[in-house]
């Protein structure tokens, strides 16, 4: 994988061809369509918008640009524009149904929003930090220098230096109850730069969702031209998808995905950034980007490759429910061609055989050979119990035989479901300490087996917490149980 691709004559003639971003601008109409198409999608962050709010919000658009440049103004209908940038050869907008009503939404192509970012970049800039991203790079290479190290006492040195450093912050500011910090400038260079790399960040959600659903298509024209077995076009799908999964960007997601919806991280994250915004030198600024609302962008752009992940999933489900009514509807028309061919066949006569089996041997079985009829032996049960027998069982043992220790599986979905209406998500642990187990061990079972059915529900093997739990003599039992995250289903 290449950090930079080269520019070539041939690349940029293949780009200027065929690049939906080098059309847009190329375009005559580029500062009409770009100006529009950042005041919709990427100035407000917006994810999504349905057909009849684009043509509501271009028709007004439209008529803002009619009255101050007559002379220059588009001609066409905001209808007629909207699915000009829509078809393939612009490739500007796709417009998709997600199943939330009866209309498509319309949303910026990775392309698009390419080209109207570097369109951001041309305007000059009064201010170019460039301290802290020195720092950002040394700090970034400090850190992947700690981690790659394997010579253990480079590690300890690095960590004794780390324990000095901090040694004398503590001491200094035991001294002068102070502390060093940055000036207005370098603050607000940091923000800036954290601004940067949000808005960053987000617009790479576009790109990661169209190449899920570029997996998506590759499927569906499978399931279309496909002639292979259930088994082994599922060996093709599912490869192709732990492919995506295992890529680098897969995995940078689903580590990026497992961290945010962490709600210690959240929490964590909420409040550095309440923090940060409330200094003097941030609360003054008239623009404070995207960051002040960035977690729920990053949820909702989220949220949205995940819808893209479960179509694929739906259109596997619909890929053998199809093959399977298939099937079935084939086994029906052969049975029925076979009741014709008994119909037609009856009353015929045969020559001599109908069909013969080879090889068939009767089978003797002689009355006289049949064994005599005995009684058999009665077993009394008036009989005296003897209580010194130790393999008989006792009153108190036959109890605890039929006793069952049944755990209502609908209580625990209500006590998960009470502890959701609150916060977005909850984990095992915190139910368990809530709400301490009656039966045991078997109702945390239960409970697994619930995190293994539901619905956004995150299950962590690899990482484990320690369930206290009394047993039926009150003793204290420690069990240790996989990390599990139930979170409320994301609209």
């Amino acid at each position: 994988m290449k950090i930079r691709h080269e520019i070539t004559f041939e690349q940029l003639h293949h780009l200027r061809k065929f690049s939906a971003a080098w059309g847009l601008l190329s375009s005559t109409m580029a500062p009409f369509v770009a100006s529009f198409l950042y005041r919709v999608f990427i100035q407000t962050n917006r994810r999504s918008i349905t057909v009849s709010e684009i043509i509501e919000a271009l028709d007004n658009y439209l008529y803002v640009i009619r009255q101050k440049y007559p002379d220059d103004a588009p001609p066409k209908s905001a209808k007629e524009y909207i699915e000009d940038w829509s078809s393939p050869d612009k490739a500007w907008l796709s417009q998709r149904y997600t199943g939330r009503g009866d209309m498509p939404e319309v949303d910026l192509t990775p392309d698009a929003e390419r080209a109207i970012r570097w369109l951001e970049t041309l305007n000059p800039r009064n201010f170019v930090g460039t301290e802290s991203r020195l720092l950002t790079i040394f700090q970034l290479l400090n850190e992947l220098n700690q981690k790659i190290e394997t010579d253990p006492n480079k590690i300890l040195d690095d960590l004794y230096k780390k324990k000095k450093e901090i040694e004398d912050q503590i001491d200094k500011f035991k001294s002068t109850g102070k502390t060093e910090r940055p000036d207005a400038t370098q603050i607000k260079e940091r923000y800036y730069q954290l601004d940067d790399t949000a808005n960053t960040l987000l617009s790479d959600f576009r790109q990661v969702e169209e190449n899920f659903r570029k997996l998506d298509r590759e499927v569906r024209e499978k399931m279309t031209l496909s002639v292979k077995t259930k088994g082994d076009f599922l060996d093709d799908v599912f490869g192709g998808e732990d492919e995506i999964s295992e890529s680098d960007q897969g995995k940078s997601f689903r580590a990026f995905w497992e961290f945010l919806i962490h709600s210690e991280k959240q929490n964590e994250f909420e409040e550095l950034l309440e923090n940060v915004l409330k200094q003097p030198e941030i609360a003054t600024l008239e623009d404070k980007g995207v960051l002040p609302l960035f977690r729920d962008f990053l949820l909702d752009a989220g949220n949205k490759v995940y819808i893209v992940n479960n179509q694929l999933t739906s259109q596997l489900t619909k890929y053998l429910s199809e093959k399977s009514i298939a099937e079935n509807k084939r086994i029906v028309e052969m049975i029925s061609e076979m009741e014709k061919t008994i119909i037609e066949l009856r009353g015929a006569d045969f020559d001599k055989y109908f069909f013969s089996v080879p090889f068939l041997k009767p089978t003797l079985n002689l009355s006289a050979s049949r064994p005599l009829f005995e009684i058999p032996d009665m077993i009394p049960l008036n009989e005296p119990v003897d209580s010194t027998d130790e393999t008989i069982l006792s009153e108190n043992d036959m109890s605890k035989l039929f006793s069952l220790n049944i755990v209502d599986e609908q209580l625990l979905e209500r006590i998960i479901e009470s502890s959701l209406v609150q916060n977005e998500q909850t984990s095992l642990e915190d139910i368990l300490k809530e709400n301490p187990p009656s039966k045991g061990l078997s109702e945390v079972i239960s409970y697994l087996k619930i995190a293994e059915r539901r619905k956004h529900t995150h299950v962590y093997e690899d990482k484990f917490f320690i369930a206290e739990m009394l047993n039926e003599k009150g003793n204290k039992k420690r069990v240790k149980c996989p990390q599990v995250i139930f979170q409320r289903m994301l609209l």
